[in-house]
């Protein structure tokens, strides 16, 4: 009789008890078991329901991203989020096109931003040319002109090279990025540039011998005019000439690679198919055409460097940068964020589900309203910096 009534009870229990509980959890949006995105511990209390956070585990590297079947196609365009009195306007941009600039007096025209997060580097210069060529410094610029603060929300590239190095194993598309690694991977870099250089110029090819002996004069005997117009293909890796040539110099004779190194290296690396095979055959300029050092994506081709730019992003600057917009929606409530639309693209899902689907503004001239650049303002400036969230 007894086991009788325990069962009933049991039954009790399962089928009215429990399922109260759970639809009360529900109702209330209490979780007790989230995850504290910082800490990587379980909490027990639950979400702090006052605050924004980003949940960078729905964070995806480029090439897994996937695009909204609303979400315009082409850059630049405007998504604009809404929750809780908050408005989050995110300037999906297009590098070196001036539909950007439009897109940008657009919103300062139309939202009334009270402040700007952007992709520019905290460390190092500050923004302070308005018509320097970069759209995020013209924003910054637009900014300070109506004196509101700017969040740089970019991370320098000696930042982005110690995240990687403090990890290791199966997050990192390469294992390791110990030194003698990436001495390799830059020399070939340079190698590839300037062999692409030669053709351009020449018409021909040239050989790993001829490319090695190039890359260690440059190092050895370089002098800062040569390393001025070198630095923009490495520009995200070092914070400036100086530690771009010295870091060179300073492992050169440990880890720089000689012509049958280097021929090997890139065999392992490229379609089993050393560097002057790949020449004579047509194979390099094919493999190295268009934006061949950028993150992995559709139709480009699936290289080292490539994978680096995608760890730099995916566990370095992404992170970095949503970090910075959820710290900018607890403190204002209207928040213009700017970041080129790869990054858009990747922070989609992270954003939604922290403010809901989001209304698309694309570019279109006919109601995009242009304001004239106040020329008589000048094209110098100082942000008015606002620091959001601590180093990394």
């Amino acid at each position: 009789m007894k086991k009788i009534i325990g069962l009933i009870l049991c039954i009790i229990f399962i089928t009215i008890i429990m399922p109260a509980r759970a639809e009360v959890g529900l109702t209330s949006g209490i979780n007790l078991f989230d995850t504290d995105e910082n800490s990587g511990k379980i909490s027990a209390l639950g979400p702090d329901k006052s605050k924004f956070k980003p949940k960078l585990k729905l964070l995806t590297e480029y090439k897994y991203s996937k695009i909204a079947p609303e979400q315009p196609r082409e850059q630049p365009y405007i998504a604009v989020f809404e929750k809780g009195g908050k408005t989050l306007i995110y300037h999906a941009s297009k590098h070196d096109d001036g539909k950007t600039y439009d897109m940008t007096n657009y919103v300062f025209n139309n939202f009334s931003p009270q402040v700007t997060v952007i992709e520019f580097q905290r460390s190092g210069p500050k923004p302070g040319n308005k018509y320097s060529g970069n759209e995020f410094e013209y924003i910054a610029a637009v900014a300070s002109d109506k004196n509101i603060p700017v969040a740089l929300a970019d991370l320098s590239a000696k930042e982005n090279i110690e995240i990687l190095q403090n990890i290791e194993g199966d997050y990192l598309n390469i294992r390791v990025y110990r030194n003698v690694v990436l001495y390799k991977i830059h020399q070939a870099r340079w190698i590839i540039h300037n062999a692409l250089d030669y053709e351009r110029e020449f018409g021909g090819y040239t050989t790993a011998a001829q490319e090695v002996a190039s890359f260690n004069n440059f190092v050895q005997t370089a002098d800062e005019a040569r390393v001025k117009k070198w630095f923009p293909h490495f520009s995200k890796y070092f914070t400036n000439e100086t530690e771009f040539i010295s870091w060179l110099r300073k492992y050169f004779d440990k880890y720089s690679m000689n012509e049958k190194e280097f021929n090997r290296w890139f065999k392992n690396n490229f379609y089993d198919v050393d560097f002057d095979a790949q020449q004579r055959n047509g194979m390099f300029k094919e493999t190295f055409s268009g934006n061949w050092d950028a993150p992995v994506s559709p139709g480009r081709p699936d290289t080292v460097f490539s994978k680096m730019n995608e760890d730099i992003d995916y566990l370095g600057r992404n992170p970095f940068m949503l970090k910075n917009i959820a710290a900018a929606l607890n403190k204002y409530n209207v928040v213009y964020a700017a970041f080129g639309g790869g990054h858009y693209i990747t922070h989609r899902e992270v954003l939604e589900k922290m403010l809901g689907k989001p209304r698309y503004i694309p570019w279109d001239a006919k109601y995009i309203t242009i304001i004239n650049q106040d020329e008589d303002s000048g094209q110098s400036f100082k942000i008015k910096e606002e620091i959001l969230v601590p180093k990394p």
